[in-house]
Formats: C-alpha cells, structure tokens, sequence
C-alpha cells in the first residue's frame, strides 16, 4: 500500500515537472515574440518619423540618419545646406 501511494505521487510529481517546463518554454517564446514586436513598432515609427521629416523639410538639403545600438532605433535628422 505505501508502495503505491509513494510510486503514484512520483508520476505526478514527474508529470508536474514536465508541465512546468512546458510552461517556462512557452513564456520564454511568447516574451520573445513581444519584444520583436515591440521592436519592429519601434523600428517602424522611427522609419516613419524620418520619411515624414524629409518630406516636411523642402528647404534642407543633406539629412543623414544612424541607427544605433542593435537592440533599438533611433534615428537622429541632421540638417546642413553643404557637404562639410
């Protein structure tokens, strides 16, 4: 009788373990695929930023732009009216 109570709460016990690393491998994905989210709303504003300052500004003649970092975006808008 002890046996099978013993035998029985280590199949649960394993069951459980097993479930819970199912459970850490799905939050780990689903984190991931927020932060590629949030990384591609970031990327994509920015991106709209920019192409709505370009086409604001009639009168600058060089803008550069960098992206910084690799884990997010940032453009910045310079303007100058010659290529020093």
């Amino acid at each position: 009788m002890c046996l099978l109570v013993v035998q029985r709460f280590q199949k649960t016990y394993e069951a459980l373990e097993t479930e819970s690393v199912q459970e850490k491998k799905q939050l780990s994905e689903l984190h991931q695929q927020r932060v590629q989210s949030q990384l591609n709303e970031k990327t994509r504003l920015a991106l709209d930023d920019y192409m709505q300052a370009i086409d604001d500004s009639s009168d600058v003649s060089i803008y550069s732009a960098a992206i910084v970092n690799g884990r997010g975006v940032c453009i910045a808008l310079t303007q100058s009216n010659s290529c020093s």
